[in-house]
């Protein structure tokens, strides 16, 4: 959250794939953001954002020249269980 409490765009649009695991850039556009909150403009400079703090995060290019933005979830094997566990997608 920013200094007077409110989210920022960042934390926004983290949120959003953490819910739902994926969204369209359109959908952070007026005037039905899907969030509730103001505008996103530049959805792509947040999601460069999100990739630089280790957030492993998909673009998948829409045939009306759109992106969809989707969070790489793992499957991670345990070793000692043989059980595959999904995991949040993170860069080492």
């Amino acid at each position: 959250m920013s200094r007077n409490n409110k989210p920022t765009q960042v934390s926004r649009i983290e949120k959003v794939l953490d819910e739902r695991g994926y969204f369209n850039e359109t959908e952070f556009a007026a005037p039905n953001v899907l969030d509730g909150g103001l505008p996103i403009q530049r959805v792509a400079a947040r999601i460069y954002e999100l990739r630089k703090a280790g957030v492993v995060i998909d673009t998948r290019f829409e045939s009306n020249g759109t992106a969809t933005y989707v969070k790489r979830l793992a499957v991670v094997t345990e070793e000692e269980t043989g059980q595959l566990a999904l995991v949040e997608g993170k860069a080492a």
